[in-house]
């Protein structure tokens, strides 16, 4: 139990040598953790490519904008495997030329339902190649 919490906190830390499957799976085994009430946070960026950050922009590159929409689409359509297989996805290699940040997302989505409801928030971009858009699922 994280001290002065209410529930159990589960917290993972990412293995940058694993795959995205393996990523994946690791979350598999947490999900009976929620049926006993555990809270399980992953944090990380979906779009983090920092060798193109620009601090003049308030937004970002067109092809950060596209790479956020097509994991936020294939998210609320419950294709797990899709985003499993990211490097598949157009714009992948700009978006995410290192995993580490990406991988936590993987952690979650392994960890929840494709039926469970979705909310979006924080969907920002900033100087140009950082997306901030964060999800929390509920059963």
């Amino acid at each position: 139990m994280y001290p002065d919490a209410d529930v159990p906190v589960v917290m993972v830390s990412v293995n940058r040598n694993l795959t995205p499957l393996e990523q994946f799976e690791i979350g598999k085994r947490l999900e009976p953790l929620r049926g006993d009430g555990a809270l399980i946070i992953g944090s990380g960026n979906i779009v983090h490519n920092l060798g193109m950050v620009d601090w003049r922009m308030d937004d970002g590159y067109d092809w950060a904008y596209k790479f956020d929409s097509d994991i936020k689409s294939t998210i609320l359509k419950g294709d797990f495997e899709k985003i499993v297989n990211y490097n598949d996805l157009e714009f992948s290699e700009l978006a995410i030329p290192t995993p580490d940040h990406f991988y936590p997302l993987l952690n979650i989505l392994g960890a929840v339902s494709k039926e469970e409801d979705v909310k979006i928030f924080n969907n920002v971009c900033e100087l140009g190649s950082m997306f901030m858009t964060s999800y929390i699922f509920e059963k």
